[in-house]
């Protein structure tokens, strides 16, 4: 009988493992780290005196399913086929839980001994194994230990057998990876009670690696898209090694993720003039890369087809437009009383007169370029 204290200390233990089931909602590798947390808390109790059976903490781990069946409870409509693996090196128990197993509706497959269980798993979907402690050639927990050095595409729930009756078997049998015990002869109604809570933890499991599936198809599709306009924004860069007018320029461009808000350029503006700018986007990322390219495109199409950067004057001849009118005029087009833009960015933008080596430039915010 437990003792006031023993009832205390349970009443903890389940508190504090209610606590982590909640959180492991979001974390399935969490959620069994705490399970078996909790099954070690109730091993190491203070209260608890080394004596103990196996049977007698069964009834501890019964409690701990049954308390998760009810954490991990969700809509009824939410099922999925459970498969069970029988390994034992009697033919007659193997049978008799086959058959009980069958009437309760799951699919059975049988084991004599471990290795054969480890070749039936490679070759068949199963999700809880039902291992006998003691067998011949390899015994349940060698078993279990294979199990979780395997990787069969999915969690194998494992519940051990035994006849078992001191704590250090229990702590073994727990290290190797078993997640239940059962305590020979097996009770039907606790064997029923722990299949449940073992349906409850791989409904779970698989709901989070559908949901971690979906996450995974977004995140690839995100980063293909980022390729993509990565691309899109070397593209825009200028030549290697370029030689205008006897000027010789080259640039280094070391984005932080796939794109950045950082661009630059430089190019002829006429036969005597070369150009030439650096623009820094606050932020990193995809919205930062796309205003950056918003402002190269304001360069590039200005030397062309509108008069952003090239001015005629009174005699019709075609001159640089200043610097600080650039940027200006820039600062017009894209810094607007606009709530819904909330970025901005520095620029240098400079021009050289190449017959003479002179050049102007402006800086608007940026880092000093010399």
């Amino acid at each position: 009988m437990l003792t006031e204290y023993d009832h205390y200390c349970h009443l903890l233990d389940f508190e504090s493992y209610r606590i982590a089931q909640h959180q492991a909602q979001a974390d399935f590798a969490q959620q069994l780290q705490w399970h078996q947390r909790a099954l070690l808390n109730i091993a190491n109790m203070g209260s608890f005196s080394s004596d103990r059976t196996i049977k007698g903490y069964a009834t501890e781990i019964w409690g701990i399913g049954f308390l998760m069946e009810q954490l991990t409870q969700g809509d009824s409509s939410n099922t999925m086929e459970v498969t069970i693996l029988i390994v034992d090196d009697s033919k007659s128990y193997r049978h008799l839980m086959a058959t009980m197993l069958a009437k309760w509706g799951f699919s059975v497959f049988e084991a004599e001994d471990g290795e054969c269980a480890l070749r039936l798993l490679e070759q068949q979907p199963v999700h809880i194994v039902i291992s006998d402690w003691e067998m011949p050639v390899m015994d349940g927990v060698e078993l279990c230990q294979a199990i979780r050095k395997s990787d069969f595409g999915h969690y194998i729930y494992v519940i051990l057998v035994t006849a078992r009756q001191s704590l250090d078997d229990l702590l073994t049998g727990m290290e190797a990876g078993a997640d239940d015990f059962l305590s020979k002869p097996v009770n039907q109604s606790q064997l029923r009670a722990r299949l449940h809570a073992a349906e409850r933890v791989l409904l779970l499991e698989n709901t989070l690696a559908a949901r971690n599936e979906k996450i995974s198809s977004a995140y690839r599709q995100i980063e293909s898209d980022l390729q993509a306009a990565a691309k899109i924004q070397h593209s825009v860069l200028p030549a290697h090694n370029l030689s205008l007018a006897g000027f010789e320029a080259d640039w280094m461009f070391l984005p932080s993720a796939y794109v950045s808000g950082d661009l630059l350029n430089y190019f002829s503006l006429d036969e005597r003039h070369i150009a030439f700018f650096s623009v820094d986007v606050a932020g990193h990322g995809v919205s930062a890369a796309m205003l950056s390219l918003a402002v190269s495109r304001e360069f590039m199409t200005g030397r062309i087809s509108s008069q952003l950067l090239i001015s005629q004057n009174e005699a019709g001849e075609s001159t640089p437009v200043a610097p600080h009118q650039v940027v200006a005029e820039l600062n017009q087009r894209f810094c607007l009383d606009n709530d819904e833009v909330f970025s901005y960015y520095t620029l240098i933008y400079g021009v050289i007169d190449t017959t003479n080596g002179q050049g102007t430039l402006c800086q608007a915010g940026h880092p000093t370029p010399f």
